[in-house]
C-alpha cells in the first residue's frame, strides 16, 4: 500500500507518543476498555523490555520519560468494528 502524500510530506516532522493501547482480542466478547495507571503500565512494558540487561537505567529512564508522557488504556475486543472507536474516543484532545 502506498502511504498518502500528507504522511510522505510530513516525513522529517517529529512525532511524540500520545497513547499507550494494551490490546486483548478476545471472540465474542463485548468492549471492555478502561485507564491503566502509570505504575501497571511501566510493570508491563518492562516485561516486555527484552534488551533491558542491556540498556540498564538508561533503558528504564526512557521507559519512565515514555510512561509520563502517554495515557495508558487497557482495552479487551472481539472486533476492529469495536475497538476502532473507541481508540479514537479515547484519544487525546489536541493530537491529530
Amino acid at each position: 500500500m502506498r502511504p498518502p502524500a500528507a504522511s510522505v510530506q510530513a516525513l522529517d516532522q517529529p512525532a511524540s507518543p500520545a497513547m499507550l493501547v494494551f490490546p486483548k482480542f478476545s471472540a465474542g466478547a463485548a468492549l471492555h476498555s478502561q485507564p491503566e495507571g502509570p505504575a501497571h503500565a511501566l510493570l508491563e512494558l518492562t516485561r516486555h523490555a527484552f534488551n533491558a540487561s542491556v540498556l540498564a537505567g538508561e533503558g528504564f529512564d526512557a521507559l519512565c520519560r515514555f510512561i509520563d508522557a502517554v495515557q495508558a488504556h487497557r482495552i479487551s475486543y472481539s472486533s476492529f468494528d469495536q475497538v476502532i472507536p473507541e481508540i479514537e474516543r479515547l484519544w487525546p484532545a489536541g493530537r491529530a
